[in-house]
């Protein structure tokens, strides 16, 4: 969102760079949230998932972006993350167990 509204072009790369090195970070937690959530039998199904959503966006990205550019402002392209973010977080409250976002203790195994 702050690449969105930056004042100029140096603002906008120092945007972007800051989105990158998150975006890799992200990576990484996302594939330890896999491990931590799902039970071995279901782990290559779930990274299959994961790998699909995380290949969607540079195969849809560019056409989108395009057709948002021409359509709108060049600007629109960094505010269209912020619905599917907020509708993610809501996915995350509600699915992830209590656990793995620190607000309870896992159970002990029996």
């Amino acid at each position: 969102m702050l690449a969105g509204i930056s004042p100029n072009e140096t603002v906008l790369i120092f945007c972007r760079i800051v989105q990158g090195a998150v975006a890799g970070i992200l990576q990484s937690l996302a594939m330890y949230t896999v491990f931590q959530v799902f039970p071995a039998g279901k782990r290559g199904s779930a990274m299959g998932f994961f790998g699909m959503s995380v290949l969607l966006g540079p195969a849809l990205g560019p056409t989108v972006g395009g057709i948002m550019i021409d359509r709108f402002n060049w600007r629109y392209i960094f505010y269209v993350a912020v619905p599917v973010c907020a509708v993610a977080i809501v996915f995350m409250l509600g699915l992830i167990p209590a656990w793995i976002m620190g607000r309870q203790k896992p159970a002990a195994p029996a």
